[in-house]
């Protein structure tokens, strides 16, 4: 920690300090201190890796999130608004820091938006679902709206997959990066785990305020996950419960896997699981699809979705899948085509070319007046590309 580093910690625990909060936690002196230590993680020196504050304190505002180049936090957010001391905020949003620098490390972007792409497309990946149990049936009935290309299937269980997937992976890498940084990072990352479970409604309250089936699902399975208990203060007995319990042997076998392919497989057989709960999101996008545009009815399926569940912003995640997904296409499309006019060119070059014999002596083959005159060597007049080439 550099002296700027440590007055900027001074002021943080200064209490008698005139600043806000907005204006401590967006100066530049503080992006660059929360830069300073994703770099030092990733070791993103030289790739212009960035922490960018902001600061928006409505209802409904994104935490944070990571575009695989740079990272961005809401500092207004409301899990680290609620804590009581500048201190403790300042700590929260380091462990946001190191949440999504935990992405840029251990999440596989690449894998994430195949799977999301191949689910926009009517396709599982890496494979379908399938049970031995009570659950096939309604398995077999989802595999065949995805083969039938039903669009308000694929686009209701891409959004629903995006929800599930991220559970998971923000554990997997959460747990990863408090193992490598034992230290601020993993102060933080756990300040926030243990503060979004005390946030989190009871199933009760959940269900008296009319939250989707799947909403309270995914909801009591991000706080299995993170807690390894869920919030039924109320005493609740019913399928809700059962459902969580039929989940939780996927949920274990995959949740601490260095292999993605595991927690996405985990996903799917999850999906299949709660497919009874899926179906009314389906029949609504069904509806929304009649009056609307296939982009508007997933914004509003995911506005309801990520007003009910509560973890980190998911749309964004969906977002940057995809656009690495179709993104790694365009590039090798570009790459070949850049290969091919490489090629072209090199051939064309080849044609020019003052090839150099055993002898050293370089052999003219273009017919430039100026190049044969003078012996083969290339005429510093002429206008054509000439080179070297030994065999």
């Amino acid at each position: 920690m550099n002296s700027n580093q440590k007055k900027l910690q001074q002021m943080i625990k200064d209490q008698t300090l005139s600043l806000t909060d907005e204006e401590l936690f967006l100066s530049s002196a503080y992006q660059k201190y929360l830069s300073s230590m994703a770099k030092a993680a990733t070791g993103r020196y030289r790739q212009g890796l960035q922490t960018l504050m902001e600061w928006d304190i409505s209802s409904g505002a994104d935490v944070a999130y990571t575009d695989n180049y740079k990272i961005h936090i809401n500092a207004g957010n409301h899990i680290t608004q609620s804590f009581p001391s500048r201190m403790l905020r300042s700590e929260s949003l380091a462990g946001l820091n190191g949440h999504e620098t935990a992405h840029l490390l251990f999440t596989d972007f690449t894998t994430l938006g195949l799977y999301l792409g191949s689910m926009d497309n009517g396709a599982f990946y890496p494979e379908p679902p399938s049970f031995d149990d009570q659950y096939q049936t309604g398995c077999e009935e989802m595999l065949e709206a995805m083969q039938e290309k039903d669009k308000a299937a694929c686009l209701t269980l891409s959004r629903c997959a995006s929800h599930i997937s991220n559970i998971l992976e923000d554990i997997y890498i959460e747990t990863r990066m408090c193992e490598a940084f034992p230290g601020t990072f993993k102060q933080g990352i756990e300040l926030n785990s243990m503060r979004m479970n005390e946030l989190m409604p009871s199933l009760q309250s959940q269900i008296d305020k009319e939250y989707s089936d799947f909403s309270i699902m995914a909801n009591l399975l991000l706080q299995y996950c993170r807690a390894g208990t869920v919030n039924n203060l109320h005493g609740y007995t019913g399928p809700y419960l059962d459902y969580l319990e039929d989940c939780v042997p996927y949920v274990e076998e995959s949740l601490y896997s260095d292999d993605m392919k595991d927690r996405l497989h985990a996903a799917n057989h999850i999906l299949g699981i709660l497919w009874e709960y899926i179906k009314p999101l389906i029949e609504d996008t069904r509806e929304k699809l009649q009056n609307t545009s296939e982009d508007e009815a997933g914004q509003l399926l995911e506005g309801l979705l990520g007003s009910q569940i509560h973890a980190w912003s998911v749309p964004f995640v969906l977002f940057v899948c995809l656009f690495v997904w179709s993104g790694c296409f365009v590039f090798r499309k570009r790459r070949k085509s850049a290969e091919a006019g490489r090629r072209r060119e090199g051939d064309a070059e080849n044609k020019s070319t003052h090839r150099t014999a055993s002898t050293g002596t370089p052999e003219c083959h273009v017919k430039c007046t100026g190049c044969r005159e003078r012996g083969g060597q290339p005429d510093p007049a002429c206008q054509n590309v000439h080179g070297l080439r030994r065999e």
